[in-house]
This record gives structure tokens, C-alpha cells and sequence, in this order.
């Protein structure tokens, strides 16, 4: 998919969506769906698996995402009103392009998990410290400048120490800074409630995650089937062109075949007629030289007899 649909964020908010998925697809933006402030009522947006070179400058207007998935993608930065998104309890922007910690993000109250692996990134802000409830944070501790790789390597709770005490603040726990969701609208808490409200949010989401992921595999089989379907017609084509090309070539040899006994029969037909023409003219020839002796003979004779008549009547007149 190349762009979002037509209408797709107008019927969300009529159905009342809260989970949108455009994963796994090669979007470069957010345009085609129409009014982005019609999901304002979203808590969990995949863009995961797309061509995402930035988000939208008025992705701030999603007021209630809690989820937004943006790993996989080619973001060099993050729009400054991402930073409005104050209920986001998970950010992934793992496998982008980014060289720099996105200050964006600092600041975040409920933010608990922020993935940043698979980046450019050799440093994190002192002012993180002020993401209390950050529980999980994923990069590349290999990579990591400051704070130092050691730190890097061992837990969250390390780093987020770290960063409090080089900011001069003391570290809490972050499930003081859970939230859950009531009437009133966000408040802090750290019962066990707020927990379970996320775990089945996530659980959601995930779910929702797999059902997307079952019905793409098997568009993706359907696929498949028909690229075969197509290949095995291909094949057929081709295999029937194929004899058809012979079958032209072998009629071309059998009308050359022909063509050659003809011209071969038509050139004994010619010796034949050649042979015989020159056996008339010498019988012709022949039969002239014979009519030119007889005629010399009858001549011949006809003057002797003349001879014989005359001296006949000579012999009368005498008598």
C-alpha cells in the first residue's frame, strides 16, 4: 500500500477506533487518510515496516495515543509536536536513521518504554532523568558514548541513576508515575490497577498485532497462489508457443522440400524437353540433307531423260 485510503481516519472516528495499523507497507506519509485530527480519540498507531522519512507536524493532535509504533522506518527526526503526546507510555523508533536522542521525547510523563536501538544514537540528554516513569529503555549499549557503555549495558533503572544523579535529582521508582485512566482524566498512580489496565492494553494492541498479521499472511499466501497460477499459465503459454514455432518451422521445411522437388523436376522436365528439341532439329537437319540429295537425284534424272527424249527425236527425224 502506497498511501492511506480515502476516508480511513473519518471512519474511525465514526466507528470510535482506538487501534489503527498501517504496518508493514510503503507508506512515505499520512496524507491520504484524510483529516489527522479525526484520531484524536487513538491510543495505539502502527506505522512499523514503512518509508516514513517524518511524521506529520500536526501528530500532535492525537491527544490520547498511548502506543505509537514508528521502528523500521527512515526518520532522521521527530516533529516538535510530538512532544504534546503527554499519555504515551510506549515509543518505538527502533531502525531509523536518527544521529541525535530526539529532545521530543524528554519530558514525557507517563512515557514507560522507548526503544532507540538500531540508530545512530552515541548519547542520551541529562534532562531524560525527567521521564519518571521510564521502566524500559532499549539501545545500543555497544554503541553508547555517554553515558558510558558500562552504564549502558546493565539495567533501565542504571541508566535513568545515572542521569538523575548527573542532573542533581534523586531517582524513584517509576511506578509512582504509572498512570490509569479515570473521569477526571489522567492522575498519577502506582497500584497494581494501572498495571493491569496497560497489560491489557498492550495485550490488545498485541492481539490486534496478530489478527492484522494472520489476515496479511494469508493475503500474502493468496498472493503467492495467484503468482503461481500465473507462472504455471505463463509456462503453458510459452510451452504451447513454443510448439507452434516448430510446427511453423517444420511446415516452412516441408514447403522448402517441396519447392526444392519441384525445381528439381521442373529442371528434368527442361533437360527432357532440351534433349528431345536437339534430337528434332538433327532429324530435321537429317531429313533436309536426304530431301537435298533426293531432289539432286530427281534432277538428275529428270535431265537424262530429257537427254533420251531429244536424242529420240533426232533418231525420228532422221528416219
Amino acid at each position: 500500500m502506497l498511501e492511506v485510503p480515502e476516508g480511513v481516519y473519518a471512519m474511525c472516528k465514526i466507528l470510535q477506533k482506538q487501534v489503527l495499523l498501517l504496518n508493514d507497507n510503503a507508506l512515505r506519509d499520512l496524507v491520504g487518510g484524510g483529516d489527522l485530527a479525526d484520531l484524536a480519540d487513538l491510543t495505539v498507531l502502527d506505522l512499523h515496516g514503512n518509508h516514513f522519512k517524518t511524521l506529520p507536524d500536526n501528530i500532535g493532535c492525537l491527544q490520547h495515543l498511548q502506543v505509537l509504533d514508528v521502528s523500521n522506518n527512515k526518520l532522521k527526526h521527530l516533529p516538535d509536536s510530538i512532544s504534546k503526546l503527554k499519555h504515551l507510555q510506549t515509543l518505538k523508533l527502533r531502525e531509523n536513521r536518527l544521529k541525535t536522542f530526539p529532545d521530543q521525547v524528554c519530558g514525557m510523563p507517563y512515557l514507560r518504554t522507548l526503544d532507540i536501538s538500531h540508530n545512530e544514537i552515541r548519547s542520551l540528554p541529562t534532562k531524560l532523568c525527567g521521564n519518571r516513569a521510564l521502566e524500559t529503555l532499549v539501545l545500543d549499549s555497544s554503541h553508547m558514548e555517554y553515558p558510558s557503555r558500562d552504564v549502558c549495558e546493565k539495567s533501565t533503572a542504571d541508566v535513568m541513576m545515572f542521569l538523575c544523579k548527573e542532573a542533581g535529582v534523586g531517582y524513584e521508582h517509576p511506578s509512582k508515575y504509572w498512570y490509569q485512566a479515570g473521569k477526571g482524566g489522567y492522575s498519577v498512580a502506582a497500584d497494581s490497577e494501572a498495571k493491569r489496565q496497560f497489560a491489557l492494553m498492550e495485550s490488545q494492541y498485541n492481539e490486534g498485532l496478530q489478527a492484522y498479521q494472520s489476515v496479511l499472511d494469508k493475503k500474502r499466501a493468496e498472493v503467492e497462489e495467484l503468482q503461481r497460477a500465473m507462472q504455471a499459465e505463463h509456462t503453458a503459454q510459452a510451452e504451447l508457443a513454443a510448439r507452434a514455432a516448430e510446427n511453423h518451422r517444420s511446415l516452412l521445411s516441408s514447403i522448402k522440400l517441396n519447392s526444392d522437388q519441384d525445381t528439381f523436376d521442373l529442371a528434368e522436365l527442361s533437360k527432357q524437353r532440351a534433349a528431345e528439341k536437339t534430337e528434332f532439329l538433327k532429324y530435321l537437319s537429317d531429313f533436309e540433307a536426304g530431301a537435298g540429295s533426293l531432289l539432286a537425284q530427281i534432277q538428275d534424272y529428270t535431265a537424262k531423260a530429257k537427254e533420251t527424249e531429244e536424242l529420240l527425236e533426232e533418231m525420228e527425224k532422221a528416219r
